[in-house]
């Protein structure tokens, strides 16, 4: 969760990992003969005790997806709501 793609910071990421950080985990697939590239990418925050993904529940198969992308934008639920 750095300022610029692939930001590492401090002394190139090799300080141990301490409660608190957060950190991108990333997998890269690409399919050549369509000319695609996707990533998927998790935010994992450290905790005290180990770890936790705080993007563990979000969309990632194809029919969940295009499900998430009909549902009203969190603007339009906010507004709806009068909390915005």
């Amino acid at each position: 969760m750095g300022i610029a793609v692939y930001d590492i910071g401090g002394e190139a990421g090799r300080e141990p990992l301490t409660p608190g950080m957060v950190f991108a985990c990333d997998i890269l697939a690409v399919f050549p003969e369509e000319n695609l590239g996707v990533r998927v990418e998790d935010t994992v925050v450290i905790t005290k005790d180990g770890c936790e993904n705080l993007t563990a529940d979000i969309p990632r198969e194809i029919d969940e997806i295009e499900a998430f992308m009909k549902e009203p934008e969190i603007i339009q639920l906010l507004k709806e709501k009068k909390l915005y």
